[in-house]
């Protein structure tokens, strides 16, 4: 399980965030649909900030002791009228397991065309 490595003691960054992000994007998935409200992915990541803040103030929460970097909210953008984009993506393991994946969308934002692959073991470089 992913919390059950030696570095996610409870309490800890590490096993606290991922539980954050799931729980509040639970919460507002559930308030938009029964509460109206519009579900977008920076106020849920303020929420998120927000609550680590809160608990470690609180001293709930194990701070770190190297430094982290701080994240940075990523958004896309459509394309101008008339043209496509191309998102991909792509992850591989220290084992040297692979894949990756793409989506191209339209000046809407429709998806016209999506791929993965699991690429299996790879050559580290």
């Amino acid at each position: 399980m992913w919390i059950s490595n030696r570095h996610a003691k409870p309490g800890s960054l590490i096993a606290t965030v991922p539980l954050l992000i799931l729980w509040f994007l639970w919460d507002g998935r559930n308030n938009s649909k029964y509460k109206d409200e519009k579900l977008t992915a920076t106020r849920i990541i303020k929420r998120i900030n927000y609550m680590m803040e809160s608990l470690l103030k609180a001293g709930v929460l194990i701070q770190a002791t190297r430094k982290l970097s701080v994240p940075v909210a990523v958004t896309w953008r459509k394309p101008k009228e008339g043209w496509i984009k191309l998102n991909t993506d792509g992850a591989l393991k220290e084992c040297g397991l692979a894949a990756g994946g793409g989506v191209i969308r339209n000046h809407f934002g429709d998806v016209s065309w999506g791929f993965y692959d699991y690429y299996g073991g790879v050559l580290h470089p």
